[in-house]
């Protein structure tokens, strides 16, 4: 089996990875949820990815590219003494001016995803913001690829890291990774559910 290259993504890949990022995300029932409207949502993803996931990556983070950039994952550190665990207010801003009529809903997610992971967010790990693939290159290994790079520097650091899988399905596929389920279920207000995962270092 070929092993993809895996690079650490720059300044320069924001564009090009927030793109690869929304196509990943755009048909899954959380996203359905965040923004119905497909046309909305192709227009203000790739900047929200961008501005939630990408930008923290990059200044504190690690992001990691494959598969030409046509796959990307960001890891971001948590509960580490010193850092500040408090909103961002020109994060709240810019998020609220980027989704419009939509902000209710991202707030929302916000919450539901912070009340799932709060037991964690005292205990230093790395969250693993977003993984994805363009739809091109599905199943190609790109995903494999992307944690294996993270998860041997964790295993090497004994540092443990923590994942919502987005639904049922995704539970499986974690768990061949070394992630367990906690007591945790996210639950949507259309009913969706994801699944909060830890997963402790090999």
């Amino acid at each position: 089996m070929t092993t993809l290259e895996v690079q650490l993504a720059g300044w320069d890949d924001l564009d090009q990875l927030g793109k690869v990022i929304a196509g990943a995300f755009f048909d899954l029932e959380a996203s359905e949820w965040l923004i119905p409207d497909p046309g909305w949502r192709k227009a203000i993803y790739p900047r929200f990815f961008q501005l939630a996931y990408l930008l923290p990556g990059l200044r504190t983070g690690t992001v990691y590219c494959a598969a030409v950039r046509m796959a990307a994952a960001v890891w971001l550190p948590m509960g580490d003494p010193g850092v500040d665990p408090s909103p961002d207010p020109a994060f709240e801003a810019a998020l609220e001016g980027l989704t419009g009529p939509f902000h209710k809903n991202f707030v929302e997610f916000d919450r539901l995803l912070h009340e799932a992971h709060v037991a964690y967010r005292d205990t230093p790990h790395d969250f693993l913001g977003v993984i994805g693939a363009h739809p091109t290159v599905w199943r190609q290994g790109s995903a494999r690829a992307l944690m294996h790079q993270h998860l041997t520097r964790l295993d090497e650091q004994g540092r443990p890291s923590y994942l919502e899988a987005a639904n049922a399905d995704l539970v499986e596929i974690w768990a061949k990774f070394g992630y367990q389920r906690t007591d945790q279920t996210i639950t949507l207000p259309n009913g969706h559910q994801m699944f909060p995962m830890w997963r402790e270092p090999a």
